[in-house]
């Protein structure tokens, strides 16, 4: 018995060697693997990326709100993400779709519903970044802050955020609530040229005045320099072919920008670019105020009587304008050459006949009298249409890592030229030489190239202008014809506005604020006043409706808009080391 149990023992004692053993082996296998893991994380967070999009490229989806969509760049994103190279070459690079929602209406009462709902997608666009629903969505904390997804999320994208954007967007603790895009910077031109493009000195190219060329012709003329000669002109127009409007004027507001007349015209009459009439003193008056402007409401009211421009005109929206331009409804239009001699030329030659002389030829610059010289500014400005991130979005790491890449070198290349070695390459000195075929779509049909290609257009709110005009520039007005009176008509007149301290001292006043609902009510008066002067009976009538609108505008608070500008005039004149008022004559 007791060696039976000796023998048990010895067994039991074997079992346990060999358990402890199997224990250590298992042991040291758990802490070979944990090593092993250990070693693999290491090697995952040694790699480096060139930036934080490529660290995860998996598919992802956004939705994107932007009712201010250019209208001949809608068609494009109409159409769709999944047939466009380019697209899909962004996808590749960076996992993400950009799904486009292009409402119809007012953006104001859509964004307003829209807030109210709280049905805001991802990301929001919005027409301008001094809009009062980016305040009202950012003091609701409805939106991200640009800064924080930032430093969070994509580090190495604040090397892509200009110094200048921070400086005139940041708030007060230097955080960015929304991206203003489409900002032209001090040395855009410059670098626009280095790619190959010619900036015409860096003028906005709509603003050349354009005659029907078999008006001019009949007018004895080939070209026109004056503000009489040109007034001369249009009475030849309305005198000789009355199924014309002899010129083109602006659609509800005699002060439009863009192609309405006065973009050209201000300077003729001698008004400010800047918008505002400046003192010598270093004060900023409104513009009602400025005898200049009242010289150019007094030019159009003789017009109007004189049957030169018709109480038609005056009710003329956007719609009507294109179709009587697209039609050679005009004698004389403001417009830029790669408008004029591309698509407009284009379509005229469709519905005419490819031998037709009722297409457009430019002329000018106009002078005006009493020895004023016209002239236009280098164009610059702090941005335009605006993004923000909305707390809807749950992936908000993945957008900003998306807009990271469409920021870089290769991303404003790919979004602005397409896709390299397929539609652009580039040369050895930097410049850009782009397919044939791109390049003429684009000069002679814009639409159809942004249609086609999915460029530019479909991306305005995220595209530095250095590279818009560097690319899209040089496809617009290639050397010859275009390029040529581009160059002739703007290079020679252009100016620096912001060296002067008018760094766009009107856009000092925050959108929705008390102060922006004053300076509404007083832009919405003097519209209309203007408009009366326009068609007033006499010159009694005239001055008296001047003379309500300034005792109108007075109540209403002007003053506090022309103590907000000065102010701010005064800053950037500090901020230049200039004396207020010194360049005003």
């Amino acid at each position: 018995m007791k060696k039976a149990l000796a023998i048990l023992l010895a067994v039991l004692m074997l079992l346990a060697m060999f358990a402890g053993c199997s224990s250590d082996k298992k042991a040291e296998t758990k802490t070979e693997t944990k090593t092993e893991e250990k070693k693999e994380e290491k090697k995952e967070e040694t790699v480096e990326y060139d930036w934080e999009y490529q660290m995860d490229t998996s598919p992802f989806e956004f939705d994107v709100w932007w009712p201010s969509v250019w209208s001949w760049a809608k068609a494009g994103l109409d159409s769709g993400w999944d047939d466009s190279p380019v697209y899909q070459y962004i996808t590749e690079k960076t996992g993400g779709k950009m799904n486009v929602e292009i409402p119809l209406g007012d953006e104001g009462e859509l964004a307003g519903t829209m807030i109210a709902a709280g049905t805001y997608p991802d990301v929001c666009v919005f027409g301008s970044f001094t809009s009062p629903y980016i305040v009202q969505m950012k003091d609701a904390n409805l939106i991200y802050s640009w800064t924080e997804l930032i430093n969070e999320h994509a580090p190495k994208m604040q090397t892509l955020i200009p110094d200048s954007m921070m400086a005139s967007h940041a708030d007060e603790n230097g955080e960015l609530w929304y991206y203003p895009g489409f900002a032209y910077h001090e040395t855009w031109a410059e670098e626009a040229e280095a790619m190959g493009a010619h900036p015409a000195g860096g003028a906005h190219g709509t603003n050349v005045i354009f005659c029907r060329k078999d008006t001019l012709e009949a007018f004895g003329k080939d070209d026109i320099s004056d503000i009489d000669t040109f007034t001369e002109y249009l009475y030849f127009c309305r005198d000789n072919y009355p199924d014309v409007d002899p010129v083109r004027l602006f659609a509800s507001n005699p002060r439009n920008g863009g192609e309405a007349i006065f973009t050209h015209l201000k300077a003729t009459f001698g008004c400010h670019l800047s918008d505002t009439y400046p003192q010598a003193d270093g004060s900023i008056k409104y513009y009602m105020y400025d005898p200049a402007y009242i010289d150019y409401l007094s030019w159009l009211n003789k017009l109007y009587k004189d049957g030169v421009i018709s109480s038609n005109q005056l009710t003329d929206d956007q719609t009507a304008l294109d179709t009587k331009t697209y039609s050679a409804g005009y004698g004389a239009i403001n417009s830029a050459t790669y408008t004029a001699y591309n698509t407009l030329e284009t379509t005229l030659k469709e519905s005419f006949g490819a031998d037709t002389d009722k297409l457009y030829v430019a002329v000018g610059p106009i002078n005006g009298n009493n020895g004023i010289k016209w002239q236009t500014y280098k164009l610059r400005s702090t941005g335009g249409q605006s993004s923000v991130i909305t707390k809807n979005c749950d992936i908000p790491e993945r957008v900003i890592r998306f807009f990271e890449f469409i920021f870089t070198d290769e991303g404003q290349m790919t979004i602005q030229g397409g896709i390299e070695g397929e539609h652009w390459t580039r040369n050895a000195d930097g410049t850009i030489s782009h397919d044939e075929a791109k390049a003429s779509l684009a000069n002679s049909d814009l639409e159809g190239f942004v249609t086609k290609y999915k460029l530019c257009g479909n991306w305005s709110p995220w595209c530095n202008t250095s590279y818009w005009e560097g690319l899209l520039g040089a496809c617009l007005t290639p050397p010859g014809r275009d390029l040529d009176e581009s160059e002739k008509r703007l290079q020679p007149y252009t100016i620096d506005l912001w060296a002067d301290g008018f760094c766009e001292i009107t856009a000092c006043i925050e959108g929705g604020s008390d102060l922006d609902v004053i300076r509404t009510k007083v832009n919405e008066a003097c519209m209309n006043a203007a408009m009366k002067m326009i068609a007033s009976a006499n010159e009694a009538e005239f001055n008296k409706i001047l003379a309500d609108c300034i005792t109108e505008i007075e109540g209403l608070g002007v003053a506090q808009i022309e103590e907000a500008y000065t102010a701010e005039y005064k800053s950037c004149c500090e901020s230049l080391g200039i004396t207020p008022g010194a360049s005003v004559k």
